[in-house]
């Protein structure tokens, strides 16, 4: 595991085609930059109030159970670089 701080990670994340938007203050919001082909994967606890992206498939997932989906879909990514952003405490 490595720190990295936000800037560094801002421009993985630009490489990626991502961009930081600004969604209000003590908010943080990324974009897609609508390059190359994105799957959308919305995973929603009955209790969720946030809204899918357009045409992403929601996948209802017991609140309980979120970390465990998260952690199994991250390993059938086989991804070499996860970059973790907290966003609440």
């Amino acid at each position: 595991m490595e720190f990295v701080d936000h800037g560094e990670a801002m421009e993985a994340l630009k490489e990626q085609g991502l961009r930081e938007t600004s969604a209000g203050e003590n908010l943080f919001g990324m974009t897609l930059d609508g390059s190359g082909d994105v799957v959308h994967l919305h995973l929603a606890c009955a209790d969720s109030l946030n809204t899918p992206h357009e045409g992403a498939d929601v996948v209802s997932v017991e609140k309980e159970r979120l970390p465990d989906a998260v952690e199994h879909l991250l390993h059938k990514l086989h991804l070499s670089q996860v970059l973790l952003i907290p966003v609440a405490k």
